[in-house]
């Protein structure tokens, strides 16, 4: 709750500062700001997929010392081993978990924010975005216009792509702890319900391909009204 709290903090503090400048720039630096940090999580999650990698080295030696010791179970390895690999890259993770789930876009994950000089630019295309949210984001905005009036429709407008990439980096860094703490788990390092760490993986894999997920909702949706209103 204490990160959902200090990023409505932050999102609101930018969207103030953006009367300061041109709408350009504004942009411009909110796209820097979460290629930044989405980059860096990236970075964060390939070392930590390396040292799990480390990890089942090490406990393949130890069975190899000690075959008969049941604290060197071959089960922890082999944890360490998939959690590297859904760790070193987690796109190919957080795809298999979707299409595990049949909510996979069939064009790769959608990043609000694409770069040529980043390394997650093969992950999606550059218009994911516009192309997943161009069905459902001016409906959303008319109902915002209506409900809440123009000036927080416009805000909304000026910044949903920054708001969605802010919770795709969110939850590229829970998809991190959830990985960290299932295995944790797993190989008895801490006794607590596998239950948590594999929803923290599962919702984090739905936000990193938000703008589909909600096209898919929203469709889903007009669907079930359609045929409320027939039947």
């Amino acid at each position: 709750m204490k990160v959902i709290f200090y990023l409505i903090l932050f999102f609101i503090s930018l969207s103030t500062s953006a009367d300061t400048g041109g709408s350009d720039t504004f942009e411009a630096d909110q796209k820097s700001l979460v290629t930044s940090l989405l980059s860096a999580s990236v970075s964060v999650s390939l070392v930590v997929g390396l040292y799990f990698g480390y990890k089942a080295c090490i406990r393949f030696i130890e069975k190899q010392k000690y075959p008969n010791d049941p604290r060197y179970e071959l089960t922890g390895a082999l944890w360490y081993l998939l959690t590297m690999v859904a760790l070193i890259n987690p796109f190919i993770g957080f795809d298999w978990i979707l299409q595990t789930l049949a909510l996979a876009d069939p064009n790769g994950i959608c990043i609000a924010y694409n770069s040529i000089s980043t390394d997650i630019t093969s992950i999606s295309d550059p218009n994911c975005f516009q192309t997943n949210t161009s069905s459902y984001s001016q409906n959303l905005l008319n109902t915002l216009k209506a409900s809440s009036g123009s000036k927080f429709a416009e805000l909304f407008n000026n910044n949903f792509r920054f708001l969605v990439g802010i919770f795709q980096v969110i939850a590229f860094v829970f998809y991190i702890i959830g990985w960290v703490k299932l295995t944790s788990i797993l190989d008895g390092t801490e006794r607590n319900s596998k239950i948590m760490p594999c929803v923290m993986i599962i919702c984090s894999s739905l936000v990193m391909n938000l703008p589909f997920i909600l096209k898919v909702i929203l469709d889903g949706v007009e669907i079930l009204i359609k045929w409320l209103n027939h039947g």
